[in-house]
């Protein structure tokens, strides 16, 4: 029989679901916040800037938008001013929050158009079907959440992440497919304030200091997903592990380690 969803909303980091979203149709989307303010130097800013919060938006492979919120006003102006060198960036200061858009110009058009327009709206009402699987994410986690979001497994987003070099994701991208999955939904989890790396290659992901967990909902009928979840693991070569009485599945990958396992049609992954 299918799961029950708890009634119990999920743990989410402060201010997710009150933050407006850009109206577009992003392939992927993801929102960190932390209890005290994080160094972002994703754009190399010298010296580096520690931020409140930020939201990055990825509507095809080669052009995204992000919105970081400042400690103050001021903060975002000299960030703003740090970055006026990069002809690449499409920018904007509305008080304490700086939008970029990467690149400037066509492909990141519509980006452009949405922050102009103050064209921002509700995540549950932008995204229905990844607010219901994103409900599937626990009430009560271990450590307190500081980013969720959300990627739309396309074949330029499967492509992105195997760029970047996550394998526990793009090893089991084909698999997801044939089980009619066709997002999933990620969760951070840190007790302290990890240091958001410059990029997301290997190497920054296990030093980072924090968990991932993913989870994703398929279409397949329920009582196809465990057979199929084992099957797909048993191609794998993975390591059968119980934990508390759950049946999991270990994939050990260059450095990175993940465990999978199902409940009735969910399915989750924990890095």
């Amino acid at each position: 029989c299918a799961p029950k969803l708890s009634s119990d909303e999920p743990l989410l980091p402060e201010g997710f679901l009150t933050t407006p979203i850009l109206k577009v149709q992003a392939a992927a989307y993801g929102y960190f916040r932390t209890a005290t303010p994080f160094v972002f130097d994703w754009f190399q800013l010298s010296p580096e800037k520690a931020v409140s919060a930020f939201s990055v938006w990825i509507e095809k492979k080669d052009a995204y938008a992000v919105k970081t919120a400042f400690p103050s006003a001021e903060e975002a102006r000299l960030a703003q001013d740090a970055l006026k060198g990069r002809e690449d960036l499409w920018m904007q200061q509305e008080e304490d929050k700086l939008f970029l858009v990467s690149p400037r110009g066509d492909k990141g058009a519509s980006l452009t158009e949405a922050i102009n327009k103050g064209d921002q709206g509700d995540f549950r009402t932008q995204y229905p079907e990844i607010w219901a699987t994103m409900r599937w994410l626990p009430s009560k986690p271990i450590s307190p959440p500081i980013g969720v979001g959300f990627i739309s497994l396309n074949d330029d987003m499967v492509s992105l992440v195997k760029d970047r070099g996550i394998p526990a994701i793009t090893e089991f991208a084909p698999a997801l497919g044939s089980l009619g999955i066709d997002h999933i939904v990620m969760a951070v989890y840190s007790d302290g304030t990890p240091a958001i790396p410059q990029d997301l290659a290997k190497e920054k992901w296990k030093d980072w200091g924090a968990a991932t967990l993913v989870v994703a909902k398929p279409t397949i009928p329920n009582f196809l997903v465990g057979q199929l979840l084992t099957s797909v693991a048993n191609a794998g070569n993975l390591t059968r592990v119980d934990i508390n009485g759950v049946q999991t599945f270990y994939l050990s990958k260059e450095d990175l380690h993940a465990y999978f396992w199902y409940n009735g049609a969910v399915i989750y992954m924990a890095i």
